[in-house]
């Protein structure tokens, strides 16, 4: 019979293996970040890379009396981070997403696809593939409480939401089984039909 220790040990180095943080690149929830990571990959592997684009800042504030009753409820728009790049309306994120999935007691990130965002292959290698993927992302930050007195509605409670919309652009690199060891500079241009505008963005990618 193998010692009690030995199963102790290995349930919990199944535990841990669980915990293990997937390696960059690996997956779309694990990208490179285009512009500050060094893209690599093997021959035949496919990897990620994402961008974020119109990084805008928001601050959500609930005014509620000592009844439960909403005395305000408005969203301060406090400007771009980065940005524009897509000459969207600014609040287009936050009315598609906050307005269904406002958020809760927790720091949360809700994203929706965008469909119509396609991409055009300026500088590819022969057998190599690249896809995008484009989301409308929005992050809930830190919830802020505080109190007042407000006559005639006495005291009341103010809630503050910190919210963070962009895009994120993601990219799915294929490389052929026979790709050569080296330095490849990959040049992709995204479109936004929508807007008519587009970028042109440089993918390096060592072949290792």
């Amino acid at each position: 019979m193998r010692p009690a220790w030995r199963w102790t040990l290995a349930l919990a180095l199944l535990a841990l293996s669980g915990c293990v943080p997937a390696a960059l690149g690996s997956g779309p929830y694990a990208p490179f970040a285009v512009g500050l990571d060094v893209i690599t990959a093997a021959p035949g592997q496919t990897v990620y890379a994402s961008k974020t684009y119109d990084e805008h800042r928001w601050v959500v504030r609930t005014v509620i009396d000592s009844q439960g009753n909403i005395l305000e409820h408005l969203v301060k728009d406090l400007g771009y981070v980065n940005g524009p790049t897509w000459s969207q309306n600014p609040d287009d994120i936050l009315n598609d997403l906050y307005s269904n999935r406002e958020c809760g007691f927790s720091n949360n990130e809700f994203s929706s696809l965008l469909m119509y965002f396609y991409l055009r292959p300026l500088q590819v290698p022969v057998g190599w593939n690249v896809n995008l993927q484009t989301q409308e992302v929005l992050q809930c930050g830190p919830l802020s409480k505080s109190f007042d007195f407000l006559p005639p509605r006495g005291r009341v409670t103010i809630i503050e939401r910190s919210i963070t919309t962009f895009y994120r652009l993601n990219y799915k690199i294929s490389l052929p089984q026979g790709a050569t060891p080296g330095q490849y500079d990959l040049r992709v241009q995204p479109n936004d039909p929508h807007s008519g505008q587009s970028v042109t963005e440089n993918l390096p990618v060592t072949v290792q």
